[in-house]
C-alpha cells in the first residue's frame, strides 16, 4: 500500500495554552478536521482516546556556573527575574494560588523557544531565567541543530515544587472511532519519539 499522506499543522502560540488547547484542537479534532493532535491528554471526553508521548519537565535555563542540580519554584520566584511565557505555568498557577507570588516575575507572551534565543542572545544576567518545557529545550543544548552560538554558557536544570518535579504528559489524542485505523500511525510516532537522540532528557535533564 502507498503511505497515506501526512500533514503537520503547528498551533498558533495562543492556541497552546491548555484551555485554549481544549477550545481550538480538541474542536478541530471533533471536527474531522484533524485526525491526531499532539499536546495535553484528553482523559474526559469518552468520544476520545490519548496515548503518552512522553512526560516534559519544566526546566530554568541557568548560568553555567549555577551550582545546584534542580531549582525550587520558590526560589526562582523570590530571588529571580524569570521569562515565562505564562501559558506553561497558567494551569499551577490556579491550583496552587501563586498569583501573589508572581507579581514581580516578567511574564512574556513569547513562546519559549523564542524566550530562549531573547536570553541566549543578550548578556548574561545572574539573576534573570528563562523557563521552558524539556522537549523545546532539547533543541537548545549543546550539540543540538538548534542550539548554535553560545548554548555552552547556560545549563538546564528541572524546577521542582513541595520536592516533587512539575511535570507535564504530551500524549497523541483521537477519536474512538478512528482508533482502530490510526493506532499505527500512533505507534510510529511513539517510536520516533524514542528514538530522538537525548530522548532520555525529555524527562531527567
Amino acid at each position: 500500500m502507498e503511505p497515506p499522506k501526512i500533514i503537520i499543522r503547528y498551533l498558533e502560540s495562543r492556541h497552546g495554552a491548555p484551555r485554549e488547547f481544549r477550545d481550538h484542537a480538541v474542536h478541530l479534532l471533533h471536527t474531522d478536521v484533524y485526525q491526531l493532535i499532539v499536546g495535553p491528554p484528553i482523559a474526559d471526553d469518552r468520544a476520545l482516546v490519548s496515548k503518552e508521548l512522553y512526560t516534559a519537565r519544566l526546566l530554568a535555563m541557568v548560568p553555567r556556573s549555577f551550582r545546584s542540580e534542580s531549582v525550587r519554584l520558590a526560589d526562582l520566584l523570590a530571588d529571580y527575574e524569570l521569562l515565562l511565557p505564562r501559558q506553561l505555568l497558567e494551569a499551577k498557577i490556579d491550583e496552587w494560588a501563586l498569583e501573589d507570588a508572581y507579581k514581580h516575575a516578567t511574564i512574556t507572551e513569547d513562546e519559549a523557544a523564542t524566550a530562549i534565543l531573547r536570553m541566549r542572545n543578550e548578556p548574561a544576567t545572574a539573576n534573570r531565567v528563562v523557563v521552558a518545557p524539556s522537549d523545546v529545550a532539547l533543541a537548545y543544548t549543546t550539540g543540538h541543530d538548534f542550539a548554535g552560538e553560545g548554548a555552552d554558557r547556560f545549563r538546564w536544570v528541572p524546577i521542582t515544587h513541595q520536592r516533587r518535579y512539575l511535570e507535564y504528559p504530551v500524549a497523541v489524542t483521537t477519536r474512538k472511532t478512528e482508533a482502530a485505523k490510526l493506532f499505527p500511525v500512533i505507534a510510529a510516532l511513539r517510536d520516533a519519539v524514542a528514538q530522538v537522540p537525548g530522548y532520555t532528557r525529555l524527562t531527567s535533564p
